[in-house]
């Protein structure tokens, strides 16, 4: 988390229209808080720590490495985003590095005393176009490692109807 904050300076920044994967990760976000906060709320802190930890940073790292692989920089505004609500909904279970962190996003007063945060409900079909997209890539990847000579350019049709 503290490499992402030490790097906010070089990311892109408001003025640009955000793509998809800006919104897959901000939507991977705003599902991640709320199931985390359902979980804690029944008092399943395992599955809390999964959804708000793990998960969190996956989807983090999915987001990283799609900006990586493509030339693009992570918007910041997002990067932002993920390391207060990272901090807040990791405050029960690890008080003293959330509030580390929530100094370092320049957050006021205690991370224990900072409200939930409140998002937007999950988008359902950004969440099933995402799946689609790592499942159709995983399946062009397995069939690359299966082919004996090595493709060098793939071309992907994508249609409305079925022709």
């Amino acid at each position: 988390v503290e490499e992402n904050i030490a790097g906010l300076g070089g990311l892109r920044g408001e003025g640009e229209e955000a793509n998809f994967m800006d919104k897959v990760f901000d939507n991977s976000m705003n599902r991640l808080v709320h199931e985390t906060d359902a979980a804690f709320g029944e008092m399943r802190f395992r599955d809390g720590l999964k959804s708000g930890w793990f998960e969190f940073v996956s989807a983090r790292n999915v987001y990283r490495d799609w900006c990586a692989v493509s030339g693009v920089t992570m918007k910041a505004s997002l990067v932002k985003k993920y390391c207060e609500c990272v901090a807040v909904i990791m405050a029960p279970i690890t008080p003293h590095w959330s509030e580390k962190i929530w100094s370092l996003v320049g957050g006021s007063g205690f991370v224990v005393k900072a409200p939930w945060p409140v998002l937007p409900a999950e988008d359902k079909l950004l969440t099933r176009q995402q799946k689609c997209l790592l499942s159709n890539l995983r399946t062009f990847r397995q069939q690359v490692g299966k082919a004996k000579k090595k493709p060098t350019a793939g071309k992907i049709l994508v249609v409305d109807v079925y022709p």
